[in-house]
């Protein structure tokens, strides 16, 4: 009796394993991944990194970084698996495509290629990007490490413009500041 319970748990559990991993495949749509940050007015690595579902990684690391020059490897399936579907938590398809609205140096791209011909571009400033897509940034980037990388003797070639990236904030000489805002009440109040 006891073995027939057993017997009976262990196909359910298969069963719910098989049926939540067809899920996790059906909603994982992503088949290639590129990151790319962009210089800073200090010593921001100067990088693009492009993963695809091949689980065939190109790195180009400009300045900044630990590998410098073009680079070709692989990653592994589960670490693949953790890149795509932590993108599709944070809902990379309903993000803005450019957040652009504060004037602070690190620039980033992603670029997200689904469903095998559509694309997700999405550029910012750091101070501009939403909390959950900056942390998946994080976990992106922190995943290099994981990489296996072989110097290539081909320059690689990414879909992104790196000189958009690359270059800092052009300023024409003609920046005006509002003025301070002056607090009436401190100014009035005299301590004894």
């Amino acid at each position: 009796m006891g073995n027939l319970v057993e017997s009976k748990l262990f196909n359910l559990l298969f069963i719910l394993t098989l049926i939540s991993s067809s899920c996790a495949s059906e909603k994982n749509s992503v088949n290639r991944i590129i990151f790319a940050t962009g210089g800073c007015y200090g010593k921001c690595a100067v990088q693009v990194i492009d993963i695809n579902s091949t689980l065939n990684v190109k790195y180009h690391g400009i300045d900044y970084t630990k590998n410098s020059g073009y680079f070709t490897g692989t990653i592994s399936q589960s670490l693949w698996d953790s890149l795509t579907l932590n993108l599709e938590r944070i809902n990379y398809k309903k993000l803005d495509s450019v957040y652009d609205h504060t004037v602070d140096d690190l620039s980033t791209e992603l670029y997200v290629v689904y469903d095998n011909n559509k694309i997700k571009n999405i550029r910012g400033r750091e101070e501009s990007l939403p909390k959950e897509l900056m942390e998946y940034y994080i976990y992106y980037f922190s995943s290099t490490e994981n990489f296996n990388l072989v110097r290539s003797p081909d320059t690689l070639s990414f879909p992104i413009n790196m000189k958009r990236l690359i270059g800092k904030p052009e300023l024409d000489g003609n920046i005006k500041f509002p003025p301070p805002v002056i607090d009436t009440k401190k100014q009035n109040h005299v301590e004894m």
